[in-house]
């Protein structure tokens, strides 16, 4: 897929804020409403937009601390990895 400047426009605006109606999405570009909900469609579609997230403060879930932490296994193998990463992720703290 061949992206233009009002691609990037729309991706830039979604990037900063996913939330946006398709009106604020639509008057930022300068497009028809219409017209923006195609593309959005269309980036959808085509795989290049993939989702959407939600940024939720901390603080309403309970949690008191976070913390960014590098894990560095001793064996780099396959396995490891894998064995790893699916436990973690059973840990509720994790995200």
């Amino acid at each position: 897929m061949v992206l233009d400047r009002t691609d990037f426009g729309i991706l830039r605006l979604l990037q900063n804020d996913a939330g946006l109606s398709n009106k604020e999405i639509a008057a930022s570009v300068g497009l028809a409403p219409s017209s923006a909900h195609e593309r959005v469609k269309r980036l959808r579609e085509s795989g290049v937009l993939r989702g959407a997230h939600a940024d939720v403060a901390p603080k309403a879930l309970g949690i008191g601390l976070e913390a960014l932490l590098f894990v560095e296994t001793s064996k780099h193998e396959r396995g490891v990895v894998d064995r790893f990463l699916s436990e973690i992720v059973e840990v509720p703290e994790v995200r």
